[in-house]
């Protein structure tokens, strides 16, 4: 199968396949990302494609209550929407089931800039989310799919170097822990080779936010399309393989909400 010319060349951490079945049917091994390249329409009719998902999002945005959004809630949802939103809706409620099919939980959630609508898990609250910065998932997979702009962005795994592992970033780690927690992360006196030593608390929560990374310079950094559908595998995957390091791009644009498919394995 031809490489989207979207993709890093030379690089092995994705696999591409030509359908949905192929999509839940593989492993990861060496790659880290399962990817179905997918137009959702036909070229022609991108730009009126764009108009009617953006309409949806704005349209599910202003409708967000206590309720949970799951197929059935966006299928009522689906029923009260006319032209290009109800077609936009049908197009996700087509992905849901195949998710739901393949032993999936999926979720439908709405991106505002750097905050989050999670529409499926948390009843239409929004939240700040480190979504933004690069990172890796605690799972061991999980599945998505974009339908509006700007789409995930992925980062080489050899071009990435954790927060937690940088010197660089070591006075901005320990200045946020002190303003999440309110201490000081070292102790008062230094260790045994002169240097500062962490407390107990500090390399707890440095390991509860080991999962952010920052590109290093001349970094091959590369975004998926909308309407692709692909996996990846997350920091606690099975296969061995390191995990897919991923953001998504924070909108200057409040007027145009980031609309994303996640599916996650069933507990």
């Amino acid at each position: 199968m031809e490489q989207p010319d979207y993709l890093p060349k030379d690089y092995d951490g994705i696999q591409l396949v030509g359908n949905m079945d192929e999509l839940f049917a593989a492993t990861f091994g060496p790659a880290n990302v399962v990817l179905y390249p997918r137009s959702l329409t036909a070229a022609f009719n991108a730009r009126a494609q764009a108009a009617d998902f953006k309409a949806l999002s704005l349209l599910l945005l202003d409708g967000l209550s206590e309720k949970d959004m799951s197929h059935e809630d966006l299928s009522e949802a689906a029923s009260r929407l006319e032209g290009g939103s109800k077609k936009a809706a049908q197009q996700i409620l087509d992905d849901m089931k195949a998710f739901e099919s393949n032993d999936l939980k999926p979720a439908l959630r709405i991106f505002i800039g750097k905050a989050l609508v999670n529409l499926a898990d948390y009843g239409g609250k929004i939240f700040q989310e480190g979504a933004h910065l690069f990172h890796g998932d605690g799972v061991p997979t999980r599945f998505l799919c974009c339908y509006t702009a700007p789409a995930t962005e992925g980062l080489c795994n050899e071009d990435a170097e954790r927060y937690i592992d940088s010197e660089n970033y070591a006075q901005e780690l320990a200045a946020s822990y002190t303003a999440e927690r309110g201490r000081n992360p070292y102790h008062p006196l230094p260790g045994l080779q002169g240097y500062p030593e962490k407390t107990e608390d500090f390399k707890r929560w440095l390991e509860r936010n080991n999962d952010y990374y920052f590109p290093k310079p001349r970094a091959r950094i590369f975004s998926f399309k909308i309407g692709d559908v692909f996996r990846f595998a997350g920091e606690k995957n099975y296969a061995g393989v390191p995990p897919f390091i991923h953001r998504g791009p924070p909108s200057n644009d409040d007027s145009s909400p980031r609309l994303v498919l996640v599916g996650d394995l069933k507990p």
